[in-house]
């Protein structure tokens, strides 16, 4: 899984490796291919392998480690809300 950010923030690559690290524990990092932080926007942009379809049970498990996680994503062009890992 590729994770990148525009500036480069630490917090941002805070948020991305604590999500990264979770998606590995469980076994799904394989369908995301990557996490982009837009730093302009304060939002995190998960991208899937195309084989997952919004809704799936992949697609679930994953926004719920984003919502541990990430303060901001989106996937499948739905802005949500997480925590930011302390």
């Amino acid at each position: 899984m590729k994770i990148t950010s525009r500036y480069e923030h630490p917090h941002e690559h805070f948020q991305m490796q604590k999500f990264k690290d979770l998606a590995v524990e469980f076994e799904m990092a394989r369908w995301v291919k990557e996490v982009y932080f837009d730093s302009s926007f304060s939002i995190c942009y998960i991208y899937f392998d195309v084989r997952v379809a919004e809704g799936s049970w992949i697609a679930n498990q994953v926004k719920s480690m984003a919502e541990r996680t990430i303060n901001q994503f989106e996937m499948f062009g739905v802005i949500y809300h997480g925590t930011e890992p302390g």
